[in-house]
């Protein structure tokens, strides 16, 4: 892993608890993280989704699609 990406992943692990942690305020609301198709899910998280998409990726991914 990258900087970016350990920093990305630590991020979101730490959302995922608080999700997980606090579920009256994501009632009625579904989190879903896009993963680049050429990317591996090596990630269970409790409370997001994954979905792999097929737009983009590296760094046209980091630029663009966070927007």
């Amino acid at each position: 892993l990258t900087g970016v990406q350990r920093y990305a992943l630590e991020i979101v692990r730490t959302f995922d608890q608080f999700i997980t942690q606090n579920p009256g305020l994501f009632a009625n609301i579904k989190i879903i993280l896009l993963i680049p198709g050429n990317e591996t899910d090596k990630e269970n998280f409790t409370s997001i989704e994954t979905k792999h998409t097929r737009l983009l990726h590296g760094h046209l991914w980091e630029q663009i699609f966070p927007v």
